[in-house]
């Protein structure tokens, strides 16, 4: 039976030590298919940083076509590029992001400093919320 819903995970991403973690996880929940589709929002503070999931995102995108994206990304690497600080940071882009999503979604949202995510029981938690 196919599911009624799309279940979609989002990620703050930032840092490289975390998203070298998370990454693992997420690969394998794109894998068994307990996650559709996976959106890494940048929210990064570093150039390398940018770099990182740009890269990342092409080599899930190799093992997992069409079912990973960044978000936020060019408006991310004008900031960085201009030089200017960044300090704290907003959610708005995060945010206004949703509006994008239709109402059969399933939303999941998580900072790239989450360290464990039980994939096998991923798809179930979606469904619940469902």
């Amino acid at each position: 039976m196919e599911k009624e819903y799309r279940s979609n995970l989002c990620t703050f991403m930032g840092r490289r030590n975390n998203v070298e973690i998370l990454h693992k996880y997420i690969e394998e929940a794109l894998k068994i298919n307990a996650i559709d589709r996976y959106y890494m929002i940048d929210m990064t503070r570093n150039i390398d940083d940018h770099n990182l999931i740009q890269s990342e995102k092409d080599r899930l995108n190799e093992k997992f076509p069409g079912r990973v994206f960044v978000h936020n990304d060019d408006k991310q690497k004008q900031l960085l590029e201009s030089g200017e600080e960044i300090v704290g940071g907003s959610w708005a882009p995060f945010y206004s992001f949703l509006d994008s999503f239709e109402d059969n979604d399933v939303i999941i949202k998580c900072d790239d400093d989450t360290i464990y995510i039980d994939v096998e029981t991923l798809e179930a938690a979606c469904e619940l919320r469902w």
